[in-house]
């Protein structure tokens, strides 16, 4: 069974927004907003050049999806599991393995016009979920 040894005091999750502003430039192409989950097997600048070397080699592709999908690669490897083999564990026991991951990349690709993430909330084309914070253990 699993368990988790830290009890700590509540509240055990909270919703408090880290915000951070940045003013977007020529050279900016994309924006990874993404869980804690991502940054236990990547940096910022890891998976930064990874997105770039996806988006270049598959513009079409699905970044997000590749990010995720090297995540569990990583957490497999890390587990000394192959990735299929990560994959079959249940996945409230793969909680042993690795934590929850959610990405989304906002590409400013040149055909589009590039937008804050205000105005792209305010148009109705990005939807924002609160997301809840945990307690690492």
């Amino acid at each position: 069974m699993f368990r988790i040894e830290y009890i700590g005091n509540s509240p055990y999750i909270n919703c408090l927004p880290s915000i951070y502003h940045h003013t977007l430039g020529s050279r900016d192409r994309f924006l990874i907003l993404s869980s804690d989950g991502l940054y236990q097997y990547f940096t910022n600048e890891e998976a930064v050049s990874e997105v770039e070397t996806f988006m270049s080699i598959f513009p079409e592709g699905d970044p997000a999806q590749h990010l995720v999908e090297e995540v569990l690669f990583r957490a497999a490897k890390k587990a000394g599991l192959n990735f299929h083999e990560l994959l079959d564990i249940p996945q409230g026991d793969r909680r042993k393995y690795h934590d929850d991951v959610s990405i989304i990349i906002l590409s400013s690709r040149k055909d589009m016009e590039i937008m804050d993430v205000e105005s792209q909330l305010d148009r109705g084309i990005l939807k924002f979920y609160p997301q809840t914070t945990k307690r690492s253990t």
